[in-house]
Parts: structure tokens; sequence; C-alpha cells
């Protein structure tokens, strides 16, 4: 899954890691939510935070919880079973509807 990430993040996706809430960014929902260590090593990869923070994944205090959660400005939906995930967004590229606030790529 590492390496699916890192293409994605590194080759395919466009986001600004400084403006990760921008409509225009494409969005990246990791529906294995306990897998959370991988998206949190692309963003700070990316320049989302500083790489140190990895250091403190799932210690009191830490941003960095088990699975994602919203109130990290990189994450749009929290998720948890496979299932959770998938009925928010598409597991595969995307547009999002015209309700949808941007029609950037979902992966």
């Amino acid at each position: 899954m590492a390496d699916l990430t890192a293409a994605l993040f590194f080759a395919e996706m466009r986001f600004d890691p400084k403006d990760p809430k921008n409509p225009e960014s494409d969005r990246f929902v990791l529906s294995k939510g306990h897998a959370a260590p991988i998206l949190y090593s692309a963003w700070a990869e990316a320049g989302a935070f500083d790489r140190a923070e990895l250091l403190k994944l799932r210690t009191i205090g830490s941003d960095l919880e088990g699975h994602p959660t919203p109130r990290l400005n990189f994450v749009d939906v929290a998720t948890g079973s496979l299932a959770r995930a998938s009925a928010r967004r598409s597991a595969r590229p995307s547009t999002r509807a015209a309700s949808s606030p941007t029609t950037a790529p979902t992966w």
C-alpha cells in the first residue's frame, strides 16, 4: 500500500501541502483507517508538517491518532471500517458531483 500511496501523492495528485483545504486540490481517502501511518508519512514527506511529528504517532497529546480524523487539516473524512469511507467517497479516481464544492479527483 505504501508504494501505491507514494505513486499517487508524488506522481499523480495535484495539491498544495500548505493549503490542504483548497477545493481544487485532489483528495486521497484512506478507507483502511488503521493504515494512517502511511497517510501521515506521505503528508509529512510532502511538507504538510514536520517529519519529527511522526515519532509521536498514537501517543497521548499527538494529533496523529490511530485513524485519520478531520481534526487534521489534510483529512476530510474520518475513516475506520472499509465500508464507512467507501460510502463517503469513491475508492477510485472520480469527479465530484455538481453539488460538491470542487471537481478535483478523489483517489
